[in-house]
């Protein structure tokens, strides 16, 4: 979804200034005139995907997601990035001294015999069947 450049961008900038008001678990603060759609690539690149059947990230880790993920990722500044990476797993009162930080609940998971389809021809010049594997 996310790839680390150099520069920030832009549309990211009122939600990173934030997170220093929201770092902590159950943390609110008010965003006023945020563009959501700025977290999704533009329209025309929104038809390069590719779909599969999985599992959820978190427990009991069901095997009831359709996962969609865009071919076009959305530029993010290192910067940004490890502002993000502030972010923690719990309340202010409940972390101890170091301040653990937020991680992946999950592994990366085998593919096992999932397959994975496209909504584009591939390089290797798939043939054009719509959702190809």
């Amino acid at each position: 979804m996310l790839q680390e450049s150099h520069d920030d961008n832009t549309s990211f900038g009122p939600l990173i200034n934030l997170l220093p008001q929201i770092i902590y678990k159950g943390s609110e603060c008010k965003l006023c005139s945020f563009d959501f759609q700025s977290f999704f690539p533009a329209a025309e690149k929104t038809k390069e995907f590719w779909m599969y059947e999985g599992s959820e990230t978190t427990e009991p880790f069901r095997e009831t997601v359709n996962w969609i993920v865009n071919r076009a990722a959305l530029p993010i500044s290192s910067h940004q990035l490890d502002k993000l990476r502030e972010v923690r797993a719990g309340r202010y009162d409940e972390e101890s001294s170091d301040k653990i930080p937020m991680k992946p609940l999950r592994p990366i998971q085998a593919a096992y015999t999932r397959t994975i389809q496209s909504s584009f021809r591939s390089a290797a010049g798939a043939p054009d069947l719509g959702f190809r594997q």
